[in-house]
């Protein structure tokens, strides 16, 4: 809507100035033939008129402009944010299944063109449903969040982490060798 915004201003403002270069040639016709000083008069106020009105339209179009650029800019910003929380596990804050599925595709890509090594690990919580049942899923949701903040810490900045499912997790080390 904002980018039709500016269209549509900018098309009125260029519809604007070919009726503003006609009303130009019209004047600058009537100049050139007259020789009575109160029609020239009347031709310069005219002229005035004319090129007060296209700075009046000049300014609200850059008004109109500058809102949309806000506009756009707040909107790719709300686009951006979106596609960020898209990637992130609500619960553990660390990447979700669709992050890991395009961390993995484009790791693997880069590590193949470079030669470089791609070292998954994989990792999970032994009888979680039991701790679920056991002590509820409160506790379950304070355990998934302490085991997402550990592996993130031990991947010391190298890993990028995902949950991958339930209380299941990957870490992708692009760029290091299995140990």
């Amino acid at each position: 809507e904002a980018m039709d915004r500016v269209l549509l201003g900018i098309r009125g403002y260029l519809e604007d100035n070919l009726i503003y270069c006609d009303d130009l040639k019209g004047i600058d016709a009537s100049l050139a033939t007259t020789v009575d000083p109160a029609r020239a008069r009347e031709a310069i106020a005219e002229l005035r008129a004319a090129n007060q009105r296209m700075e009046q339209r000049s300014t609200h179009l850059n008004e109109q402009l500058e809102a949309s650029r806000r506009e756009i800019v707040a909107l790719r910003e709300t686009v951006a944010e979106a596609e960020r929380l898209a990637l992130i596990d609500a619960l553990t804050e660390v990447g979700n299944r669709r992050f890991f599925d395009r961390a993995l595709r484009q790791d693997m890509a880069t590590c193949a063109s470079s030669g470089a090594d791609l070292c998954l690990a994989l990792a999970d919580i032994d009888r979680f449903k039991a701790i679920n049942d056991r002590f509820g899923h409160v506790v379950g949701d304070h355990l998934l969040k302490s085991f997402a903040a550990m592996l993130t810490h031990a991947g010391k900045g190298r890993a990028k982490t995902a949950r991958y499912g339930g209380e299941e997790f990957a870490l992708l080390f692009p760029g290091v060798p299995f140990p």
